[in-house]
């Protein structure tokens, strides 16, 4: 018997594409393109997003024009709604605060949960 989703009420096996969208778990993730400019995305497969940016026509219109990219960091993000807040809270920060980020998460330094690691870097 397949599970049904609580939200949305229709069979698992039903759906298009990998299950149901309610229940899916969204990645955020950055990539650095050839220019050294950096692009904040969100997708539920990183690794086919990561393939079309440098590939594929379905890549974004910023990234295709900024072939190779590679990416620099990538993040749970748990559903989509978190998933796209947490985007646009990094989309939102300056290049050198990005570059702060990424340096902080590498070296593990961050001993706060990422969401208060960023509101430190927004205040003036």
């Amino acid at each position: 018997m397949a599970l049904k989703c609580a939200q949305c009420l229709w069979h698992h096996t039903s759906h298009r594409r990998g299950g149901c969208k309610t229940m899916q778990q969204w990645w955020v993730y950055m990539v650095e393109c050839a220019d050294r400019s950096l692009y904040t995305g969100i997708s539920t497969e990183p690794a086919r997003r990561f393939h079309e940016h440098n590939t594929s026509p379905k890549g974004a219109r910023y990234t295709r024009a900024r072939r190779p990219v590679r990416p620099v960091l990538l993040l749970p993000g748990g559903d989509r709604a978190s998933a796209s807040q947490l985007e646009a809270r990094i989309k939102r920060l300056s290049r050198r605060d990005k570059q702060r980020l990424l340096a902080a998460l590498q070296a593990e330094k961050r001993q706060q949960p990422l969401s208060v690691w960023i509101e430190a870097l927004s205040e003036p």
